[in-house]
Order: structure tokens, then sequence, then C-alpha cells
């Protein structure tokens, strides 16, 4: 059964920033626990293999992820979020290839 409910991919990201093995994900004030659980869900249920885990305030969300793993960790967000990567890259200003 796909989990697709308000929790799922229609939450609106608003910017994924990245420095080290950090994604920074904002969003909209409240929303970000909500994404949190979402992203960590996933992590526990294995469908992720460069995802580790997150912590999230009101409107942020640390994404940690392995070394070297960060535009894998951006497709597999995009994966749960539809328009992550296109976000990723946009703020960043670099292409995230898709498959």
């Amino acid at each position: 059964e796909s989990d697709n409910s308000t929790s799922g991919k229609e939450v609106s990201l608003l910017s994924i920033k990245a420095s080290g093995n950090i994604l920074l994900i904002t969003t909209r004030p409240g929303a970000a626990s909500l994404v949190a659980a979402r992203i960590d869900k996933s992590i526990m249920r294995g469908e992720s293999e460069s995802l580790l885990g997150t912590v999230a305030g009101d409107d942020t969300i640390m994404v940690l992820h392995r070394e070297n793993q960060r535009l894998n960790g951006v497709k597999e967000l995009d994966k749960l979020f539809i328009g992550a990567a296109d976000l990723y890259a946009v703020t960043n200003k670099r292409k995230v290839g898709k498959k």
C-alpha cells in the first residue's frame, strides 16, 4: 500500500541546501516533522541506501547522508517528494540526473 497522504508527496519543500554530508531542507512552517517522519520511515523500511536519519524543527530538517552519496540522497528524496531533485538543482545551481 502506498503512503501518499498529506505526509507524502504533496508536502511543499521550499529549499534543499547541502553542506558536507548534510542536506538542509526548509518547509512551510509546521511541516518539517511530517517530512522528516516520512524520510525516517523510508530509511527504517530499508528503502534508502544513502540517507541515514533526520533531525527536524518547525520548518527546517537536517538530513544526514552517507559520505559521497549526496546526489543519491537527493534522488531518494525525489522518490518521496516530487520535485525534490529539481528544487535541489535550482537551490544549489547544479544538475541532478534522474534514472
